[in-house]
């Protein structure tokens, strides 16, 4: 979490003004960092008609010489949380050739409010559970002809309230595989809580989707 002032986060740049307008556009997208996690898309910013002088890649090996040149407790402690959000911005800045995770699953009903409107802002056909918003944002993670495989619930592939996204994910995206882990896929998960799926699915045009099925659900404890 950003704990200081703008003000105070902005004169880390010193005189170098591209590194200042940079820090501020920082700021501004990390500052709901402990509610949005990886959610953040610094990439967003350029969508919104802000041009940033230079790459995130390129903030934090800038902050390290800026703070060299001046020793203070106080300011190499705001550089830190600084130079930590600038890799992170340059993370989520990235496009992958390959995503693998199991995404966080939180109902929107059980969502806070900032996370809700976030949700409905930039992931509406996603928004009724936190990991197809995921599903979603890995995908806008992957390069063109990259792949995300995440674990997740499995309700979303017949729910009528995904209806737009499964028609949007199928339009768009080649789907690989889908494999039905069932409900014990996880040994800290006891009962029918969560029936999860793996899936597939490529940053590609599908032309024609033809998606291989697996079922493991028979084969519990299995190697």
């Amino acid at each position: 979490a950003i704990t200081s002032k703008k003000e105070e986060w902005v004169a880390l740049a010193g005189d170098d003004q591209d590194l200042a307008f940079a820090l501020d556009l920082l700021y501004d997208e990390f500052a709901q960092a402990p509610v949005l996690g990886s959610l953040i898309d610094p990439m967003r910013r350029f969508g919104e008609g802000k041009i940033i002088p230079i790459t995130w890649d390129q903030i934090a090996p800038m902050l390290d010489k800026v703070l060299a040149t001046k020793r203070d407790e106080e300011r190499e402690g705001i550089g830190v949380v600084a130079h930590g959000l600038a890799r992170a911005a340059g993370m989520l800045a990235g496009r992958y050739h390959l995503i693998a995770t199991n995404v966080p699953y939180l109902a929107r009903g059980k969502q806070e409010e900032a996370l809700k409107d976030f949700c409905s802002s930039y992931y509406p056909e996603a928004k009724q559970d936190i990991s197809t918003v995921f599903l979603n944002r890995c995908l806008v993670l992957c390069q063109k002809g990259g792949t995300t495989n995440i674990v997740m619930p499995q309700n979303w592939l017949f729910l009528t309230s995904y209806s737009n996204l499964r028609k949007r994910l199928l339009k768009e995206n080649k789907w690989r595989f889908i494999v039905r882990l069932g409900p014990r896929a996880f040994e800290t998960i006891t009962g029918e809580v969560v029936k999860a799926i793996l899936i597939s699915i490529s940053n590609i045009d599908p032309q024609q989707n033809r998606i291989h099925g697996i079922d493991v659900i028979e084969h519990q404890g299995s190697n």
